[in-house]
Parts: structure tokens; sequence; C-alpha cells
């Protein structure tokens, strides 16, 4: 039982490992970023100086020392450091089955994307964070992914909003999301779902998006395109992701690939091999717009 209830919980922040990004960026070296949008959720943590932050459909936000501000995926974000006082933050970057759901469980959202963090541990975190990702070991990298792991919990503790349930109490849906995590490969129907805990179709829908903020079939769709990046790191042609996360058509596996990640699965392959292969050193934002829009253009399928 508790295997199964920590598998429940592991989801709506099932965060893909290969897919984690850590900076610093100096003031002297800051620029402004406009009209910007990024393949990945990004949270900056500003150490020092002022400056200003936008996002559209929301507006401007002024940030300073002990600011966290979040630009979420795929959102067009403009931000900037004061000429007298430009400010040094980290950035964190990393990308997660449901980005909406996790970053409101830590604080954000699209109407509130800036937080003044008290706590002072979430600043020394993310810059143990730094230099953990920076040293490239097995070991550091344990330690960096427990620091990844504090500063969420710490984010989350502090947060007035945080509701301390993510999935709700329904034992047929905890049943479902189980089954989902161990059988997504497979072939599978909501009116198997439903079967699976003896409940109506429709009621079962309704349940399930009451309780996972997704429809089941969504949610499936959400869970494979998951799991296929985390595939797309190794050495496995597009075609046996394709397969192996139960989409079967490579045709199908694209079109909800680039729907979710705004990249075709061979552009965010080679992606996730330039980034692999390059040393992560201060200054290196994550790659903009610019690049996958390029990507894009490809016909890669």
């Amino acid at each position: 039982m508790e295997e199964n209830v920590f598998a429940i919980l592991q989801k709506p922040f099932d965060l893909n490992h290969h897919n984690i990004y850590i900076g610093f960026q100096e003031a002297m070296s800051a620029m402004h970023i406009k009209d910007d949008t990024k393949p990945i959720h990004i949270l900056q943590f500003v150490v020092s100086g002022k400056g200003g932050y936008y996002l559209e459909g929301s507006g401007f936000y002024s940030i300073k020392q002990g600011s966290v501000f979040w630009l979420p995926k795929g959102k067009n974000v403009s931000y900037w450091p004061c000429a007298n006082d430009g400010y040094e933050y980290y950035y964190l970057g990393v990308d997660v089955l449901d980005g909406d759901a996790f970053f409101e469980q830590i604080g954000f959202t699209e109407e509130r994307p800036v937080l003044q963090v008290e706590d002072n541990r979430i600043l020394e975190a993310i810059a143990e964070l730094y230099v953990c990702f920076k040293e490239r070991t097995l070991v550091s990298n344990f330690k960096g992914l427990s620091r990844l792991y504090e500063i969420f919990g710490l984010l989350a503790k502090q947060n007035p909003h945080e509701s301390n349930v993510l999935c709700g109490n329904n034992a047929g849906v905890e049943r479902v999301l189980i089954y989902l995590n161990h059988n997504y490969m497979n072939d599978i129907t909501v009116e198997q779902l439903a079967d699976l805990v003896h409940m109506n179709r429709c009621y079962f829908s309704m349940l399930f998006k009451r309780h996972t903020g997704l429809s089941p079939l969504q949610y499936l769709i959400d869970l494979r395109i998951t799991q296929a990046c985390k595939m797309l790191v190794s050495d496995v042609t597009v075609t046996e992701v394709a397969i192996a996360t139960g989409f079967n058509s490579v045709t199908k596996f694209g079109v909800h690939f680039k729907k979710r990640m705004k990249m075709s699965p061979m552009a965010y392959k080679k992606y996730l091999m330039q980034v692999s292969e390059r040393p992560i050193r201060p200054g290196i934002d994550v790659p903009t717009s610019e690049w996958y829009d390029a990507e894009m253009n490809e016909d890669e399928l």
C-alpha cells in the first residue's frame, strides 16, 4: 500500500531528469530578453540587484533580491535588469508531466508568477544545486537531485495556497492511476478503466477529471509523452519509442509529441544530445524559441 500511495503522489510532479538545467547569470552580463518563449518551465532565483519581468496575459512585475519568478513553458515572456543595479540570478529549468498543476502546488500561477521568498534556505539550496550539477559526478548528481526536491519542498511549505492534496482520496481513481502507471504502453480505453473500478463510463470520466484535472485519455497521453521524453535520451529510434509507449503509430506519436513539447520527437532527441555534450557554465541559458522554431520547420517524421 505504501508503494502505491507513493506512486500516486509522484505523478503530478513527474520530472524528466534528463531535462534539468541549472545556471548562473552575473549582473554585468545580464541582457534584456524580450518577447521570448521557452521549451521548458524555468524558475529564476534573484540573489542580488533589481529588474523587471513581464508575462503575457499577466502583466509587469518588479523583481529584487529574494524574488523567485516563473517563466511558464511556451508563454511569451520578457525580463530585464535595472540600468544602475542589475540583478544576478540562478535559473532552474525543468520539464514536468503537468506543469501548471505542479507549479501551483509550489506557489506559482500565471496570475501570481512572482514570489518573494522568506526562507534563506531556498537561495542557499539553489546555490548548492548549481555547484553539484557543475561537478558532473554520480555522487554530486544524487546530491543535486536531493537539493532540487528540497527547493520544491521549501517553496511549497511557504506557499499559503498549498492544499497538501495532490490527487484526492477516491479509491477508484487511485486504483486507475496505479494501473495506468504500470500499463500505459498497452492499448487502453476509457471503458476498460471504468470497468476496472466498476463504474459507469461517464461517471468515471467526470470523477477522474475532478481528482486529476485531466480526462482519462489526456492523462494517458501526457503520461506516454513523459515516458517517451525519458526514452529519447537513449539510442532507441523514434519508431521504437512510439511502439514502446503505446502509440503504435509513429505519425500519431509525432502529432501528440509536437502538441505537448512544441517540437518533433527527432528535434527533441537532437536537443538532448546537444545539451548532454555541452558543459554547464555561468551565463548559459536554455534554448529559446528561435531554436525549436527552426527545428520544427524540418520534416523529421
